[in-house]
């Protein structure tokens, strides 16, 4: 991938994530036209949930142009590492657990009927994985868009998760696992009316920062992650 192609994915990420925050704020902005306190807080509860919004939004967007971004590659799985060629493989795998699943040579030997052994259907399951594997990483890796799931409730645990599905260092964001929480119980409390009481100033501003730190993280890593060639094994030069 070229840098051209990198200069301009970071430029669609920063792109998406301006017009979110520009949204944020004309909704913000209407804050000054509300002359009681308390409904300036109770006003800024429908932020929380439209911040919460953007997050996710964002981080799904940012994903899924990563994973658009490694496809249009084109690159075989021998050239992929482990995280996204297992990813890809996602139809291959879901046969081979099938636990009716048997190979063709195992129903040319013993036929239609064959034995009720289940140690001998594991062992001709993982002889057809190994005669396989050969072709399935000679093949194109394509990455699935379900691969990004950010399960609508997008939690350290589950941020953490997607990072480690696509290959990308896991810990990335703990230094934010503490505000991530807080944004995702407050957005979760006031979605399901538990939280009546407004949110005060100081309280939403906090949660905007994080939000705006943990998104512009996101750009960081994608584009680092494209420079730095993670998506390649390590002994893969793609030029």
């Amino acid at each position: 991938m070229d840098e051209a192609k990198i200069i301009s994915i970071r430029e669609e990420l920063e792109a998406e994530l301006t017009w979110r925050e520009n949204e944020l704020k004309l909704l913000k902005n209407q804050l000054v036209k509300i002359q009681s306190k308390k409904e300036q807080n109770i006003y800024r509860k429908s932020l929380v949930v439209m911040l919460y919004a953007h997050y996710e939004g964002f981080c799904n967007f940012a994903f899924q142009t990563y994973v658009m971004a490694i496809n249009e590659e084109r690159l075989l799985r021998k050239q992929v590492n482990n995280y996204l060629a297992a990813a890809s493989m996602h139809q291959e795998f879901t046969l081979f657990e099938n636990e009716e699943f048997k190979e063709r040579q195992f129903k040319k030997i013993f036929g239609q009927k064959p034995p009720e052994d289940r140690k001998l259907f594991k062992l001709s399951k993982r002889k057809y994985l190994l005669d396989a594997l050969e072709d399935f990483l000679e093949q194109i890796m394509i990455i699935p868009d379900k691969v990004v799931n950010t399960e609508s409730n997008l939690r350290p645990l589950v941020l953490k998760k997607l990072l480690y599905s696509l290959g990308l260092p896991e810990n990335s964001f703990s230094r934010y696992e503490a505000n991530i929480t807080e944004l995702v119980n407050t957005r979760n409390a006031i979605s399901h009316g538990q939280q009546k009481d407004g949110i005060d100033g100081s309280t939403f501003e906090r949660l905007e920062k994080t939000t705006r730190d943990i998104n512009n993280a996101i750009i960081i890593l994608i584009y680092d992650a494209l420079r730095k060639k993670l998506y390649l094994k390590d002994h893969f030069v793609v030029f």
